[in-house]
């Protein structure tokens, strides 16, 4: 799995390119807000379709400093890709260690970044 910092970063959001585990590809933007974190992604699914039956789910997860994780997004796959996907949390952007792709109920991360 691998991550990296896209230079088209703004000011108040950061650009990350995640390319994880079974064709999995996220384009992640990820925003400090004065209430927490901001996060807006869309991904692609290595080319293959999936049928809309809600049979595979997704976990965006963010690991804190401290090792905690939590669970700040979900979403089923259905096609190709999504898009416009966008979730929140009140962790401030600074205590946010990691961001991982999850699939649904399992602990191992399908792509991750550092922050």
């Amino acid at each position: 799995m691998q991550a990296g910092r896209d230079v088209s970063a703004s000011a108040t959001a950061d650009r990350y390119d995640m390319t994880g585990a079974q064709g999995l590809d996220v384009d992640l933007a990820v925003s400090g807000e004065q209430w927490g974190t901001r996060f807006d992604w869309g991904c692609s699914y290595g080319g293959k379709e999936w049928a809309a039956d809600g049979s595979v789910m997704y976990d965006l997860v963010v690991v804190r400093s401290d090792g905690t994780a939590q669970i700040v997004g979900s979403w089923t796959a259905a096609g190709e890709d999504a898009k416009g996907l966008s979730a929140s949390t009140d962790i401030p952007r600074d205590d946010i260690a990691s961001v991982q792709v999850r699939l649904r109920g399992e602990q191992g991360a399908l792509a991750v970044v550092d922050l």
